[in-house]
């Protein structure tokens, strides 16, 4: 409904009854959620990175917060902010985003075709939508590689530990590291799967020009719920306590 009511893509929409500044505001929201989630997924995949394999306190993580925060909320709102100066955030039949108006006009070099907005919407589309997407893929995956051979190490040294009788606080240390793994694991798999389906619709749309309408609708069904996984994924253990004491309660009601 955000869509501006009178653009010239109206014959190809249903339900657009907004206007440029609803258009502008809705682009601003969904290309800010977008970008800051993608950050705020690569920063913690570092931070994960420097908690297990290069032992970093609370105090260190405290002395970088501040850049943390910038990174995930202030860089993101800069870029949205001049996106929407730049008149950037224009209707893409399915919602308002980075995109030029009419629809690709900057590939035309005719008067038909001139753009009234956004004239530079595939260079910001390409470096503030795919390229924040891509890099977050290789940051995640470089984490989560330094991570695995990390732990790998870790477990190799305690089968050697443990033949010749090493304490038991180590085989503890080794185990709290394990945990920290298997929770950095369950976040990036969370982010895999929310932002996969993004990846390949942006794919075949700008390199071959196919346009998936199931991968859009699976897009808005699994975007706005990355929040609450990740929400699921910290909080993993206390949700299993609480279920194996309500499947506990349930079987001692039914069968006592």
């Amino acid at each position: 409904w955000a869509m501006p009511e009178d653009n010239l893509h109206s014959n190809e929409m249903i339900g657009n009854y907004g206007s440029w500044d609803t258009c502008t505001a809705q682009g601003f929201f969904i290309l800010y959620g977008y970008f800051s989630c993608i950050v705020y997924n690569a920063v913690l995949s570092v931070y994960f990175l420097m908690a297990v394999k290069y032992s970093w306190r609370e105090g260190q993580f405290r002395k970088i917060e501040p850049y943390c925060m910038f990174c995930t909320m202030g860089i993101p709102a800069a870029v949205s902010m001049f996106l929407a100066f730049t008149k950037s955030f224009n209707p893409t039949i399915k919602w308002c985003f980075i995109q030029s108006y009419p629809i690709n006009c900057e590939k035309y070099n005719d008067d038909e075709f001139e753009c009234l907005r956004g004239e530079k919407g595939t260079l910001y589309q390409a470096l503030f939508a795919i390229g924040p997407m891509i890099i977050g893929f290789f940051i995640i995956s470089f984490c989560m590689t330094s991570l695995y051979r990390h732990v790998r190490k870790i477990e190799r040294s305690s089968q050697r530990y443990r033949a010749s009788g090493t304490p038991s606080s180590r085989r503890m240390t080794n185990k709290k590291t394990k945990q920290v793994f298997k929770v950095a694991c369950w976040y990036v798999g969370v982010f895999i799967w929310i932002w996969a389906p993004t990846l390949t619709s942006i794919i075949l749309n700008k390199g071959f020009q196919i346009f998936s309408y199931y991968l859009v609708l699976i897009n808005a069904m699994l975007l706005p719920i990355q929040g609450f996984l990740n929400a699921l994924v910290y909080s993993r253990n206390d949700v299993s306590k609480f279920m194996n004491v309500a499947k506990r309660r349930i079987s001692s009601s039914l069968f006592s």
